[in-house]
């Protein structure tokens, strides 16, 4: 039999071969011309560039000892059918659901915490998430709460000796992340469906650093009012569905977002760097890192189509409020003196939207 070898086209070049492993699977030598696909098995089979060395290594394999016989048939498993349709689906699923890790920060108020939590679990439908829990020494109490859900539920738990404040409790637990995005959430809040898959549609976009809900409770311009019970949250769901439904897709870049619920991605934390530890236990932090994020070049996003429950300020609600005047006027300044600026109060937001 006469071979005659001519150049390989753009299409067999992209070409796979399947039928490559329906030969290995009988473990006998394989003889090819070199398609790139084939590449990585030359080790077991031979590879030929022209007709002269075609040939020679057909040759070759008619003398060739049994010891490839058992590593052809190992890739032979290694890709059946149904074990190239798991790694397609990875694929897809990698690709279309990005992992996203979940940081929530606790102090006390456990019951409030479980319910955060168990709004993630219930109403968090993306596929690719990872939750950690890291306690800022609660009390003993309130703590073995938290840390016994966290157990039934396979949520990662981080248990810190002293309250390490809210900056440096957050950079405790995304040092332990494995997603692309990070959302920080604080432990006094409850989610709504869809709040995950919203969050990384706006996070995916073009040089975009932080994106937030809009919510009930803050101090700025994500704060929206909807009629629903505060409390025993009855009908938020509803009305959530609702204002989310009728600003779908609408987003607005603000000065600051607020830091009860944020996305980021992990590429941008890697850039910007870790919260501000010397903030201490809480205020101006999340100030403090929106300006680090738009100086590195990023936009911060509120999403009107995410809506976010915040109960708010629990984290601070057991300090006296003398030491929260002390604890506010220090940080203003400090943040005033690193960025050599006036503080200026947040506003609540005006109806003019980016769409």
């Amino acid at each position: 039999m006469v071979i005659v070898f001519e150049d390989l086209s753009e299409l067999i070049k992209a070409t796979h071969p399947v039928k490559f492993f329906e030969y290995a699977a009988s473990g006998k030598p394989i003889v090819s011309t070199a398609l790139p696909e084939l590449l990585p098995y030359k080790s077991v089979c031979s590879l030929a560039h022209s007709h002269k060395g075609y040939i020679e290594s057909l040759k070759k394999a008619l003398k060739e000892s049994q010891s490839l016989v058992k590593k052809r048939i190992e890739i032979a498993k290694k890709n059946t059918w149904d074990m190239r349709g798991t790694v397609l689906e990875r694929v897809v699923q990698t690709i279309m659901f990005p992992k996203v890790s979940i940081v929530v920060l606790s102090y006390n108020h456990a019951e409030m915490t479980i319910r955060c939590l168990e709004s993630i679990r219930l109403r968090s439908f993306y596929p690719a998430i990872e939750c950690i829990v890291v306690d800022n020494a609660s009390h003993k109490t309130e703590y073995k709460k938290i840390e016994k859900y966290c157990r039934k539920n396979k949520v990662q738990f981080i248990s810190n000796k002293v309250n390490e404040g809210f900056a440096k409790g957050n950079n405790i637990g995304i040092s332990k992340t494995k997603g692309e995005f990070i959302i920080l959430l604080n432990n006094d809040t409850v989610v709504t469906p869809g709040w995950i898959e919203r969050l990384v549609f706006h996070g995916q976009k073009k040089h975009v650093g932080i994106v937030g809900p809009v919510t009930n409770n803050t101090g700025n311009e994500m704060l929206i009012s909807l009629p629903y019970n505060k409390v025993s949250l009855d009908g938020m769901e509803d009305e959530a569905l609702w204002y989310t439904a009728t600003h779908w897709g609408m987003v607005n870049e603000w000065k600051v977002l607020a830091a009860f619920c944020w996305l980021l991605p992990k590429q941008v934390f890697k850039k910007v760097g870790k919260l501000d530890e010397r903030f201490g236990q809480a205020l101006f932090e999340d100030d403090d890192y929106c300006v680090r994020v738009k100086r590195a070049g990023y936009r911060l996003v509120g999403a009107d189509d995410v809506f976010v429950h915040h109960h708010g300020s629990t984290s601070l609600d057991e300090i006296r409020k003398q030491e929260y005047v002390r604890l506010f006027e220090k940080n203003k300044a400090y943040f005033e003196q690193k960025w050599n600026t006036i503080w200026i109060p947040h506003h609540l937001r005006n109806e003019k939207r980016i769409v």
